[in-house]
């Protein structure tokens, strides 16, 4: 047998011990990247209503670089940590935090770990309170909160939507009005107002009483209150009530809906019930089967 010929069996040799493993390699399609290079496996956003909610996984390799975004939005890291970048100012992010983004506003994040993170982007227009600058807002509830909301990105029943867009909007609320005021805004004293709602374990505090804690008009209170805010002080305290309710579900669904709303100081179940359904979008106890089956 010439060279050539043997040449030949060679190459059929390798072709059949090969074949398997190269069609492999073949039909394996490169993974998914985002436009930063992060893997685009992990990520997945959805509309809820007015809202916008993604989530993604961010590497320390991102290179997204100095960017900015056309809505204001708010970012909550589900695992992992990272530092975002406002010229000179640089602002640590972790699990239990949720960092505020004014739209138009130049900016760099740095992951040192693989980080997931949720954004909430906000409607331009509507109620919402506008920040001029980033801001960090603290709650140990917000790593539940976050884990809820993107579990609803990824349902896909006819429910999902409304239930991702009325968790946004208790989110959203309690994120801006828990952000700092400033004087520009609202004098400093009705600060004080608001941390006592914030302390509050059961009845709302009366008008009176809050006025009298700042040595104010109470009328004067309501009406400065509404206007740094964006909401009354009834509607404050109750969506601080529906945000405890809400946490109570996630940490334990196995509480009685009962002795959720009589914790919460909603005067009954059915009054509880009522006023969680219209702002989350389904009745408390079809919230917490989903989130059971989201477990």
């Amino acid at each position: 047998m010439d060279r050539g010929c043997r040449d030949r069996e060679d190459a059929a040799l390798l072709d059949q011990a090969l074949g398997p493993a190269v069609e492999g390699l073949e039909k394996a399609a490169p993974p998914r990247r985002l436009a930063c290079g992060c893997p685009a496996e992990y990520s997945g956003d959805r509309t809820a209503g007015a809202f916008g909610v993604r989530y993604s996984r961010y590497l320390p390799s991102c290179a997204a670089g100095v960017h900015q975004h056309r809505e204001a939005r708010i970012v909550l890291p589900i695992r992992g940590e990272f530092s975002s970048g406002y010229g000179r100012r640089m602002i640590p992010i972790t699990v239990g935090e949720a960092l505020y983004r004014p739209c138009d506003e130049d900016h760099a994040d740095c992951y040192a770990t693989p980080t997931d993170c949720l954004a909430v982007l906000l409607p331009n227009g509507g109620p919402f309170r506008r920040l001029d600058a980033p801001v960090v807002v603290r709650d140990i509830a917000f790593a539940r909160a976050a884990l809820a909301i993107r579990a609803e990105v990824d349902a896909k029943d006819t429910a999902s939507e409304l239930v991702a867009e009325g968790l946004a909007v208790l989110m959203s609320s309690i994120v801006l009005q828990r952000a700092p005021q400033t004087e520009r805004v609202a004098p400093r004293w009705i600060s004080t107002v608001r941390e006592r709602l914030d302390c509050a374990s059961d009845a709302l505090p009366s008008l009176a009483d809050l006025a009298r804690d700042v040595d104010r008009d109470p009328a004067y209170v309501a009406a400065t209150f509404q206007r740094a805010y964006g909401v009354s002080v009834g509607v404050y305290f109750r969506r601080l009530k529906l945000w405890q309710a809400r946490d109570q579900i996630d940490v334990d669904p196995s509480l009685s809906l009962s002795d959720i709303a009589q914790d919460c100081g909603f005067a009954d179940q059915s009054h509880f019930t009522r006023h969680f359904r219209r702002l989350i979008g389904i009745a408390p106890g079809a919230y917490r089967a989903r989130r059971l089956g989201q477990r």
